[in-house]
């Protein structure tokens, strides 16, 4: 496969794995850029050798750059196992995702830095398996002097949830296997500004699970509806922002004088 005219190399790449439609044709979608704007478009081929490039892009937007890591798979829409990649029936449906949408009313995947994610179907357990590079903040030079830059995202299982509009996903169950020395805390009574040490762990890698229970949410303050995009919310009301619950989570690696 080779770029079509008018796109540059750098701008034709990230396809997803080949489905076979029920024609015969070979499919595959490349995240592109063209003429303003991002695309996702169809290679074909009879033979999966000698390719052609669809006449219209499977979607296109202005909005974006440079369409990166598109994705597009069947999920089922029974239950929570996953599809073989050509299977194309009444009992799944399609998604499609990309790592730049453009607009924030799309369904996301994740608020954090999960970055070049890409699925594929695991035919020995049938499920679908997400992976995702956790990318850097840092410069370049940190991340020389470090030796190391981001991290291979921990593999989630997805499908689709009974309304059929979202995706689930949950940790793949191979992770328990990597429990070693477990530690419990129960019924710790937390108050406003505390922070609370959970000793006993040496390691640099843990499995945490953890629930919190606010008895009296009534009395929490009532959120502006026109923030209702987790990323705005977060952007404007940082951890420094505190409420009658709030903020309240994990500290994970930090310094004693908790700036990091």
């Amino acid at each position: 496969m080779t770029p079509p005219i008018g796109v540059n190399g750098d701008n034709f790449r990230d396809p997803t794995t080949a489905w076979q439609g029920p024609d015969g044709t070979w499919k595959v979608v490349i995240g592109s850029y063209s003429n303003k704007q991002g695309m996702a478009i169809i290679y074909q081929s009879k033979d999966f050798v000698n390719w052609t490039m669809h006449p219209k892009p499977l979607y296109s937007t202005s909005k974006t750059d440079m369409w990166e890591c598109p994705d597009f798979f069947p999920v089922s829409i029974n239950n929570t196992n996953g599809v073989e990649t050509s299977v194309t029936n009444p009992s799944v449906r399609h998604v499609m995702k990309s790592d730049f949408t453009g607009t924030s009313s799309d369904l996301r995947i994740d608020y954090g830095k999960f970055y070049a994610s890409k699925t594929f179907f695991d035919s020995k357990k049938n499920r679908r398996i997400l992976w995702a590079w956790v990318n850097e903040s840092n410069s370049s030079e940190d991340d020389i002097h470090k030796g190391w830059s981001g991290l291979q995202a921990i593999p989630r299982k997805i499908w689709i949830d009974r309304s059929g509009k979202q995706l689930v996903q949950w940790p793949v169950e191979e992770l328990n296997n990597l429990r070693d020395n477990q530690v419990y805390v129960y019924g710790k009574h937390l108050k406003s500004g505390s922070v609370f040490e959970v000793s006993g762990i040496t390691a640099s890698k843990v499995d945490i699970e953890t629930m919190f229970e606010l008895p009296e949410l009534e009395e929490a303050e009532f959120m502006d509806t026109s923030l209702v995009d987790p990323q705005l919310i977060c952007d404007r009301k940082d951890s420094f922002v505190t409420g009658k619950y709030g903020p309240f989570g994990l500290l994970a690696l930090a310094t004693k004088d908790l700036k990091e």
